[in-house]
């Protein structure tokens, strides 16, 4: 059959898919699911196909094979993924989920060029006491450095000139790129929105200063979370897979949350994935192999650190000797119950804690600890902004103290080249910038903010010659779930499809 032929089967089936009457979407319960089914499924959860929501969603006969071809493979369990080449993605590959993202991607004008990490420096933003030390271009290590400089972390005498409270906000696999993506989105959703509630710019790109980071970790050019957050964390290079440790794992690297710490500072750590993951690891835990989950989570509870906020811990879920060879099995929530930690596990009972008292606190997480996507948060789940404002009431003392807010779900849907989601994720990221200027406000010579991301990821690009550089970055905003959520829907019809 030629492709002409094919184009025009898909075509007919198309337009006789248009002339149906709507059904609910939700095809779980049904004794097969067809092609027509997934298109509308398409159609419901990311606007393609839907050329009366925006001309740039209507499918070709090209887009509809393609869609053809990968559903075809979905069904058939065909082109599967081996567990290690989903382990890099950060989810399943699932062929027609892949293709959607893939096609409203090149709609709106975005590609990817990887699934992976690149080494494309890293943007850093400054605002407050020491801000001016953060112009030009310099390496990751030189953050930390520069932190631990204008606190006087490494000098004995007490100093009036050194910021009271310091915040360090880190986005995981976010370069310029994602950044840029994200802005275009919102100028583009403002002009669609008469009432022009929506902002243009992220808070992020209106602090005062602006540098540039290389990313390079000690054994290898491309980084990994690990030694990036490591640079991050404590001013020095590693390994790849190792948290906050020397290359050989010989020795310990003292981390700037640690300094804060023994100058008397209360110390706060949230990220939007697990609170063992790489990058929250790097300040409180010292271990050769972030996969050592177990026993990273462990450390929680012997940093003595204030506050823990975002997910769960991974290590919870990894507590054998086969899984995790340096930990030693005990449970997570026992041991920081028995350190002195309230558990907080609703917004509720996170809003009751009373300051002083030590606090893990964790929204609803999925099977590796993470929080939800953005796009995918329900009401009741807790929002990185609400974590960093939580922290903010809880750690607000004489002393100060220091914050690292990771946005670590930006990387995950960037290893997935899922654009939407990433860029909601930025935006909530960015909500949580907003919630510390706000009190850098109250404080203006007090305070400190830097953030910046760790490595970026996806090599994401705008711009696209299929469009004829013509940009569509609005029509993202009709994808409403994520690649995940969207992956369980499509493997729920697998067990009752019947091709056709």
């Amino acid at each position: 059959m030629k492709f002409s032929t094919i184009g025009l089967f898909l075509t007919i089936m198309l337009l006789m898919g248009a002339c149906r009457p709507k059904e609910d979407i939700s095809l779980e319960s049904r004794s097969s699911v067809s092609f027509h089914d997934a298109l509308d499924s398409a159609k419901a959860y990311f606007g393609l196909g839907n050329s009366d929501l925006h001309a740039s969603l209507k499918l070709s006969a090209h887009d509809s094979l393609i869609l053809y071809e990968a559903f075809l493979k979905s069904m058939s369990g065909k082109n599967n993924q081996t567990d290690e080449e989903n382990k890099w993605l950060y989810g399943k590959y699932e062929p027609f989920t892949v293709a959607i993202t893939h096609l409203l991607n090149l709609k709106a004008g975005l590609s990817w060029g990887s699934y992976s990490h690149t080494g494309i420096p890293v943007a850093v933003f400054a605002k407050g006491v020491g801000e001016d030390a953060f112009h030009g271009f310099y390496d990751n290590t030189d953050i930390a450095k520069k932190i631990i400089k204008i606190a006087k972390f490494q000098s004995s005498k007490a100093s009036p000139s050194r910021p009271k409270y310091i915040f360090l906000f880190i986005g995981d696999g976010m370069a310029w790129p994602q950044i840029q993506a994200t802005e275009a989105f919102l100028s583009h959703i403002n002009e669609q929105d008469s009432s022009n509630r929506v902002k243009k710019n992220l808070q992020l790109t209106q602090l005062p200063v602006c540098g540039m980071a290389t990313t390079q970790a000690y054994n290898r050019y491309i980084t990994g979370s690990a030694a990036a957050g490591t640079a991050l964390a404590t001013g020095f290079k590693t390994s790849i897979g190792t948290i906050s440790k020397t290359p050989d794992h010989s020795g310990n690297y003292e981390t700037i949350a640690e300094m804060a710490k023994s100058k008397g500072m209360k110390v706060g750590i949230i990220s939007s994935v697990s609170i063992d993951h790489a990058t929250p690891a790097c300040f409180y835990a010292h271990e050769p192999s972030r996969d050592n989950y177990n026993n990273i989570a462990l450390q929680m509870a012997t940093s003595g650190f204030d506050f823990f906020g975002g997910g769960f811990a991974r290590g919870e879920f990894e507590r054998s000797k086969s899984s995790d060879p340096e930990g030693d099995a005990k449970s997570i929530l026992d041991v920081m119950k028995e350190a002195g930690y309230k558990i907080a596990n609703t917004k509720a009972e996170l809003n009751n804690t009373k300051p002083g008292q030590k606090c893990w606190a964790y929204s609803s997480y999925d099977a590796d600890g993470a929080l939800a996507y953005s796009i995918d948060r329900k009401e009741t789940d807790i929002s990185l902004a609400e974590f960093t404002s939580e922290a903010i009431r809880l750690l607000d003392h004489q002393n100060g103290f220091f914050v690292m807010v990771e946005g670590g779900k930006i990387d995950w849907a960037c290893h997935a080249n899922d654009a939407s989601s990433a860029i909601h994720d930025v935006i909530s990221f960015d909500e949580a910038i907003e919630v510390a200027l706000q009190f850098q406000q109250s404080h203006p010579k007090e305070t400190l903010i830097v953030a910046t991301g760790d490595h970026e990821c996806g090599a994401l690009s705008l711009g696209h010659a299929t469009t004829k550089y013509n940009t569509a970055f609005e029509i993202l905003a009709y994808q409403k779930l994520s690649f995940e959520l969207f992956t369980e829907k499509v493997n729920s019809w697998k067990s009752i499809q019947k091709i056709n």
